[in-house]
């Protein structure tokens, strides 16, 4: 289990998804993330309530992804 120096669930405000959904499709990682976690961001942009990422969403992410990811965003991780 990967150790996140952020606070979770993290809480991604609607508005903000797309940006981030084509933040990852730029980076080419988009197509790396697990189905779920690409079906619940999408979900998150069709609704006012905004993206909660948890523990496990992030998880789920393959490590090589993941690195890549939280280089780009700038997120300290274990």
């Amino acid at each position: 289990m990967r150790h996140y120096k952020i606070d979770l669930p993290l809480s991604v405000p609607s508005m903000f998804v797309p940006t981030y959904i084509q933040k990852m499709k730029d980076m080419n990682l988009w197509d790396e993330l697990p189905e779920s976690l690409q079906e619940k961001a999408t979900t998150a942009t069709q609704n006012w309530c905004g993206l909660d990422l948890t523990q496990e969403d992030l998880d789920s992410i393959p490590d090589e992804a993941w690195g890549d990811i939280a280089t780009q965003l700038n997120i300290e991780w274990d």
